[in-house]
């Protein structure tokens, strides 16, 4: 079965599809269906006159990272129908607010993660540079300290590419 990454490559030359690394799964039955004209009539990303400052969007993004502001618009352009899920969201904001120093402190180290989707793209692309594997390095170090007590499912795949990158990247080479 060939897929749209597949023709990429045979267009482009092997391993052009690289940088797409991962494809954001909309699930139908969990999230609302919006058409996208919706958004331009309630401002979600500019309003009327065009700025962008005075747009719903603007008023939500506390974002650190890239990825938390792509995140933030894919739930705002899939917003959630299944009761469960939005319950799990739910609490687990409930959380985060319950212990605000924890909040301030996680959020603090966000800001040196970077645009990891970004920098995965630069590295494994042909004009890819050394320096670009270094600072994905340094972007999944503070990633992993950023959520060093938070169980998530990717953490080992995480850790042995960050290890990979630890053991075969100096820092300073003479």
């Amino acid at each position: 079965k060939k897929t749209l990454l597949d023709y990429l490559d045979y267009m482009q030359g092997e391993g052009a599809s690289f940088g797409f690394v991962k494809w954001n799964e909309v699930k139908v039955h969990e999230s609302m269906h919006i058409n996208p004209h919706f958004f331009k009539h309630i401002e979600v990303y500019q309003s009327n006159e065009g700025d962008r400052d005075k747009s719903l969007f603007s008023v939500l993004k506390k974002t650190k990272t890239p990825g938390g502001t792509r995140l933030l618009r894919e739930f705002l352009e899939n917003p959630l129908v299944n009761l469960k899920t939005i319950s799990e969201r739910q609490r687990a904001i409930y959380k985060w607010k319950e212990d605000y120093n924890r909040l301030v402190d996680f959020r603090e180290k966000l800001s040196f993660v970077g645009d990891i989707e970004r920098r995965v793209a630069r590295a494994g692309h042909p004009l890819g540079s050394p320096q670009d594997l270094l600072r994905l390095k340094r972007s999944l170090a503070a990633f992993l300290d950023s959520f060093s007590d938070i169980y998530f499912e990717d953490r080992k795949q995480i850790q042995e590419v960050y290890e990979l990158l630890e053991s075969s990247i100096e820092e300073d080479p003479v």
